[in-house]
């Protein structure tokens, strides 16, 4: 493996995908205190879309026989991050402290991709 082109295509994703996270955090903390703007934030940033077109123009730029399989995990991925928003949720609304919720919603999504990455190896989706 090449360490130096592993270091130089980071650095390149740092700079592009990583300005993209430092903006949209820097705008929240702007926005913070405005009720109807960080509802609005949410819903634009909830879905993380503008990351998934990204990773899309990657994928099919790489291996265009790829694309298939990266499309199809993504619509699981977005269904599991309707599932991960609702434990978020029902945390919150249960009386569990921020880390708490925090916490539970973090250990449901490492169990899930532990279980998905598994079931990946073996090819189980079969796409």
């Amino acid at each position: 493996m090449n360490y130096l082109l592993v270091f130089e295509t980071f650095i390149r994703n740092l700079v592009t995908s990583g300005s993209i996270l430092a903006f949209a955090l820097t705008l929240l903390d702007f926005i913070g205190k405005y009720v109807n703007y960080v509802g609005f934030y949410a819903f634009f940033s909830g879905s993380f879309f503008l990351v998934n077109l990204l990773q899309y123009n990657k994928i099919n730029t790489i291996d265009k026989n790829s694309t298939k399989s990266f499309l199809l995990h993504s619509i699981v991925g977005g269904i599991f991050w309707v599932l991960y928003a609702l434990i978020l949720y029902f945390a919150h609304e249960n009386g569990f402290s921020r880390m708490g919720a925090i916490s539970i919603t973090f250990n449901f999504f490492i169990i899930i991709s532990i279980i998905y990455l598994i079931l990946s190896a073996y090819n189980v989706f079969g796409f």
